[in-house]
Protein backbone atom coordinates (compact mmCIF):
# COMPACT_ATOMS: atom_id res chain seq x y z
CA UNK A 1 0.00 0.00 0.00
CA UNK A 2 2.96 2.58 0.80
CA UNK A 3 4.95 1.86 -2.31
CA UNK A 4 1.24 2.76 -4.25
CA UNK A 5 0.40 5.53 -2.44
CA UNK A 6 4.36 6.88 -3.29
CA UNK A 7 3.34 5.98 -6.61
CA UNK A 8 0.57 8.23 -7.00
CA UNK A 9 2.22 11.09 -5.84
CA UNK A 10 5.14 10.43 -8.17
CA UNK A 11 2.44 10.13 -11.16
CA UNK A 12 0.54 13.21 -9.78
CA UNK A 13 3.35 15.17 -7.87
CA UNK A 14 2.57 18.59 -6.35
CA UNK A 15 5.00 21.24 -6.24
CA UNK A 16 6.67 19.92 -2.83
CA UNK A 17 6.67 16.58 -4.21
CA UNK A 18 8.86 17.61 -7.23
CA UNK A 19 11.57 19.06 -4.84
CA UNK A 20 11.62 16.01 -3.15
CA UNK A 21 12.51 13.89 -7.04
CA UNK A 22 16.05 13.53 -7.27
CA UNK A 23 15.75 10.74 -9.24
CA UNK A 24 13.93 10.54 -12.44
CA UNK A 25 14.04 7.23 -12.88
CA UNK A 26 11.47 6.79 -9.93
CA UNK A 27 9.07 9.04 -12.51
CA UNK A 28 9.94 6.88 -15.40
CA UNK A 29 9.00 3.69 -13.14
CA UNK A 30 5.60 5.61 -12.12
CA UNK A 31 4.53 6.87 -15.75
CA UNK A 32 3.74 4.11 -18.32
CA UNK A 33 6.88 5.42 -20.72
CA UNK A 34 4.87 3.61 -23.46
CA UNK A 35 2.02 4.79 -22.80
CA UNK A 36 1.68 7.85 -25.30
CA UNK A 37 -1.35 9.40 -23.09
CA UNK A 38 -0.24 9.12 -19.99
CA UNK A 39 3.29 10.33 -20.79
CA UNK A 40 1.26 13.26 -22.16
CA UNK A 41 -1.07 13.64 -19.53
CA UNK A 42 2.04 14.02 -17.00
CA UNK A 43 3.55 16.39 -18.75
CA UNK A 44 0.25 18.56 -19.08
CA UNK A 45 0.26 18.25 -15.00
CA UNK A 46 3.78 19.40 -14.55
CA UNK A 47 3.39 22.40 -16.83
CA UNK A 48 0.83 23.23 -13.61
CA UNK A 49 3.71 23.29 -11.62
CA UNK A 50 6.56 25.42 -13.40
CA UNK A 51 7.74 27.96 -11.09
CA UNK A 52 10.70 29.36 -10.79
CA UNK A 53 11.76 26.37 -7.94
CA UNK A 54 10.59 23.70 -9.89
CA UNK A 55 11.52 24.43 -13.60
CA UNK A 56 14.68 22.53 -13.81
CA UNK A 57 13.22 19.41 -12.19
CA UNK A 58 10.01 19.53 -14.46
CA UNK A 59 12.56 20.28 -17.60
CA UNK A 60 15.30 17.16 -16.39
CA UNK A 61 11.89 15.19 -15.96
CA UNK A 62 10.20 16.45 -19.13
CA UNK A 63 13.52 15.50 -21.27
CA UNK A 64 13.84 12.04 -19.68
CA UNK A 65 10.09 11.24 -20.12
CA UNK A 66 10.22 12.36 -24.00
CA UNK A 67 13.83 10.38 -24.54
CA UNK A 68 11.93 7.28 -22.79
CA UNK A 69 8.88 7.72 -24.31
CA UNK A 70 10.28 8.20 -28.06
CA UNK A 71 12.13 5.14 -27.88
CA UNK A 72 9.19 3.05 -26.79
CA UNK A 73 6.19 4.85 -28.11
CA UNK A 74 4.74 5.39 -31.83
CA UNK A 75 6.45 8.62 -32.43
CA UNK A 76 2.95 10.02 -34.17
CA UNK A 77 0.93 9.35 -31.74
CA UNK A 78 2.75 10.82 -28.94
CA UNK A 79 3.32 14.08 -30.60
CA UNK A 80 -0.66 13.89 -31.62
CA UNK A 81 -1.39 12.91 -27.45
CA UNK A 82 0.69 16.29 -26.56
CA UNK A 83 -0.75 18.21 -28.93
CA UNK A 84 -4.04 17.02 -27.22
CA UNK A 85 -2.87 17.75 -24.11
CA UNK A 86 -1.93 21.06 -25.21
CA UNK A 87 -5.27 21.64 -26.43
CA UNK A 88 -4.06 22.28 -30.26
CA UNK A 89 -6.19 19.34 -31.59
CA UNK A 90 -9.13 18.24 -30.26
CA UNK A 91 -9.49 14.90 -28.54
CA UNK A 92 -11.42 11.46 -29.77
CA UNK A 93 -12.81 11.65 -26.61
CA UNK A 94 -15.77 14.02 -26.51
CA UNK A 95 -15.34 14.41 -22.58
CA UNK A 96 -11.81 14.81 -22.35
CA UNK A 97 -10.73 18.10 -21.16
CA UNK A 98 -6.97 18.89 -21.06
CA UNK A 99 -4.87 19.48 -18.01
CA UNK A 100 -2.33 21.76 -18.78
CA UNK A 101 -0.86 25.40 -18.76
CA UNK A 102 -0.22 25.53 -22.62
CA UNK A 103 2.58 28.04 -22.37
CA UNK A 104 4.74 26.58 -19.51
CA UNK A 105 3.91 23.14 -21.05
CA UNK A 106 5.16 24.32 -25.10
CA UNK A 107 8.25 25.82 -22.88
CA UNK A 108 9.12 22.47 -21.37
CA UNK A 109 8.68 20.91 -24.59
CA UNK A 110 10.88 23.25 -26.63
CA UNK A 111 13.80 22.53 -24.42
CA UNK A 112 14.32 19.09 -26.22
CA UNK A 113 13.03 19.86 -29.56
CA UNK A 114 16.47 20.32 -30.42
CA UNK A 115 17.77 17.00 -29.01
CA UNK A 116 18.64 13.85 -30.64
CA UNK A 117 15.48 12.23 -29.40
CA UNK A 118 13.23 14.41 -30.52
CA UNK A 119 11.93 13.42 -34.28
CA UNK A 120 12.70 15.87 -36.67
CA UNK A 121 8.73 15.33 -37.75
CA UNK A 122 7.49 15.93 -34.43
CA UNK A 123 9.43 18.78 -34.22
CA UNK A 124 8.24 20.81 -37.40
CA UNK A 125 4.49 19.31 -36.23
CA UNK A 126 4.49 20.68 -32.88
CA UNK A 127 6.45 24.21 -34.59
CA UNK A 128 3.36 24.12 -37.15
CA UNK A 129 0.59 24.34 -34.53
CA UNK A 130 2.88 26.84 -32.11
CA UNK A 131 2.93 29.37 -35.62
CA UNK A 132 -0.70 29.08 -35.52
CA UNK A 133 -1.32 29.71 -31.86
CA UNK A 134 1.58 32.39 -31.65
CA UNK A 135 -1.13 35.05 -30.51
CA UNK A 136 -2.35 33.88 -28.12
CA UNK A 137 1.14 33.06 -26.72
CA UNK A 138 3.19 35.58 -24.46
CA UNK A 139 6.71 34.51 -25.07
CA UNK A 140 6.41 32.59 -29.05
CA UNK A 141 9.03 33.75 -30.53
CA UNK A 142 11.56 31.72 -28.23
CA UNK A 143 9.33 29.07 -28.26
CA UNK A 144 9.01 28.82 -32.10
CA UNK A 145 12.93 29.60 -32.97
CA UNK A 146 12.92 26.00 -30.89
CA UNK A 147 11.03 24.32 -33.19
CA UNK A 148 11.97 25.84 -36.31
CA UNK A 149 14.60 23.08 -38.45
Amino acid sequence: KQWYQRRVRVANPTESDLRKIVDTQVVLNAIETGNASKVAAFIGRLSKLVSNETSATCQKLVTALLASSYASCNPTHLTNELLVTLDFIKSEDKDFKPESDPEAMLQLLSYTATEAFFPVTSRKIVGAFVKKQASKLRNSAGIIERFEI
